[in-house]
């Protein structure tokens, strides 16, 4: 019986080969940040501060400084509101296509609910482009 070893390599993500080092310093627990994100897309700390740097420098997304945690978070329950408007819609508009009533007071929540989040984005949007022009 002869036996076969078989070398498994690990597989390159990357579109190329990467032949370039860049020595990146950070304190324990910024490593410790990046080591919890790495683990939790998958790959190693290396390549994930790698995709992390050069989606920046691509302009695939851009870093969001500290004080638009804020602004970012109103947007997010921004559009929570708005997913549970639109469920809100939806249930109002199968009633009145069913030929059912739609009791008055139904319909004045959900369009409260529609000029509340509108607000919360126009003054949400408001505060990014104020942080922007600031800089």
């Amino acid at each position: 019986m002869s036996r076969t070893t078989s070398v498994v390599r690990r597989r390159s993500r990357a579109p190329e080969p990467r032949t370039k080092r860049v020595n990146l310093a950070c304190s324990d627990a910024e490593h410790e940040i990046l080591r919890r994100a790495a683990e939790s897309a998958g790959i190693s700390v290396a390549s994930y501060a790698a995709k992390a740097a050069l989606a920046v420098a691509t302009h695939d997304i851009a870093p969001l400084p500290a004080s638009d945690t804020d602004l970012l978070q109103r947007f997010q329950h921004a559009d929570t509101a708005l997913n549970r408007i639109g469920s809100n819609l939806n249930q109002i508009a199968r009633a009145l296509n069913r030929d059912q009533e739609v009791a008055q007071q139904q319909l004045a929540a959900v369009l409260r609910r529609v000029a509340e989040a509108a607000r919360a984005l126009m003054e949400a949007g408001a505060g990014i482009a104020r942080s922007r022009v600031q800089r």
